[in-house]
């Protein structure tokens, strides 16, 4: 009987694969800029996140965490954060993402919904999370992403480079089930507490394969300056660059100032936007180079219809509107394919609906009430 292929919807399959085929290939590069405009990078090859994979999951195991178990990540882009997320795939625990600027009861509300036990904190954020401590009795432990200070608790503390730098013998992935819980994400909570989104491995899956569909190509540089703490830049970038082997770039945090001198320096040729985004960056000063810069097209959710055109013109791209929610289906808009303004059609990979209230569809042509994508299984 032949040995069973491993299943490269679940993550640290996936990183295990690539790493055969591109040891050494610098997959992700996460760069900073300092106040006086110096730029600070720092690079993940297949190689290293599979071996700081393995680190994190050892340290999962000292932390007695269990299959399922749940912990949260809270921290701007660094590559220790994909370190970690190939970690829990290799030990089958639950991370939580938090935007680092989440505080007080909001904080407190995620950490003890999720049921973490743990937490991963960029050390900016730790008093955030100091304060609400009290209001949190399901965690036990913090690994601490810089500087643990004289920090005071009963929890057990170890910092994320200890956790790294430590040796433990390879541990066998324990995730077999696309199906199972990758991570819960968390909506923004505009209408009353935030809303857990139990995510599968098979989700993370689907969209890291529609790199093609969404327009990539081999030679393709993706940059992202939006949180990996949340579906965009975590599924749409960091999932397409890790599937199909691209160079993917990301900022530690959004800059707009500084968005095409990074595109320039990486010689970028796509990038993700959200709506609020596309104006702040339209806002901008003019300058003469303005469409000087090695950008196709941009991966834009939310366009505003208005300067649609202007903002391709001005930038020298081409715009490919998308829209999708983290827990649902993805409408596509390509580049010279629907009308500005339009969300599109769905991919391969799904169905559209458009229902009435009653979830009956609806006669072309009338007013709908909701839209429904049904994701299908994507192509391996």
């Amino acid at each position: 009987m032949s040995a069973k292929i491993p299943d490269t919807m679940i993550l640290a399959n996936l990183i295990a694969d690539r790493m055969q085929q591109w040891p050494e290939r610098d997959v992700l590069t996460f760069v900073s800029i300092d106040a006086d405009g110096a730029f600070k990078e720092e690079t993940r090859t297949y190689t290293e996140l599979w071996h700081n994979g393995q680190r994190v999951a050892a340290g999962l195991d000292n932390e007695k965490m269990g299959f399922g178990d749940a912990f949260a990540v809270i921290t701007l882009n660094h590559p220790e954060f994909v370190d970690v997320m190939v970690g829990s795939s290799i030990a089958g625990t639950v991370f939580v993402p938090i935007d680092p600027r989440t505080k007080g009861k909001k904080l407190a509300f995620m950490l003890e919904h999720a049921g973490c036990r743990g937490a991963i904190i960029g050390d900016y954020a730790l008093p955030q999370l100091i304060e609400i401590l009290g209001r949190c009795p399901s965690l036990q432990w913090i690994w601490i992403l810089g500087n643990s200070g004289n920090l005071s608790t009963t929890l057990r503390v170890r910092e994320v480079t200890d956790v790294l730098s430590a040796t433990s013998a390879d541990i066998e992935i324990r995730v077999a089930d696309p199906e199972s819980p990758m991570q819960m994400l968390y909506t923004s909570g505009t209408t009353g507490d935030p809303k857990a989104i139990l995510s599968p491995y098979s989700r993370f899956g689907t969209i890291a394969s529609l790199g093609e569909t969404l327009g990539l190509r081999d030679d393709d540089r993706p940059y992202s300056g939006l949180s990996l703490t949340h579906a965009n830049a975590q599924l749409i970038t960091l999932g397409t660059v890790l599937f199909a082997g691209l160079r993917g770039v990301f900022s530690r945090k959004f800059t707009k100032s500084r968005l095409w001198d990074i595109t320039r320096r990486y010689e970028c040729t796509v990038f993700n936007l959200l709506g609020g985004m596309t104006t702040a960056i339209y806002s901008e000063p003019e300058h003469e180079n303005d469409s000087d810069n090695p950008v196709r097209y941009v991966l834009s959710a939310g366009m505003p219809a208005a300067i649609w055109g202007k903002f391709e013109k001005r930038y020298g791209l081409a715009v490919y509107e998308f829209y999708g929610a983290a827990e649902g289906g993805l409408t596509l808009n390509p580049p010279g394919s629907g009308p500005i303004g339009s969300i599109g059609k769905p991919p391969p990979t799904a169905e559209g609906r458009i229902v009435d209230e009653s979830g009956n569809d609806c006669p072309q042509g009338s007013r709908a009430r909701s839209f429904f994508a049904t994701r299908m299984a994507p192509a391996r």
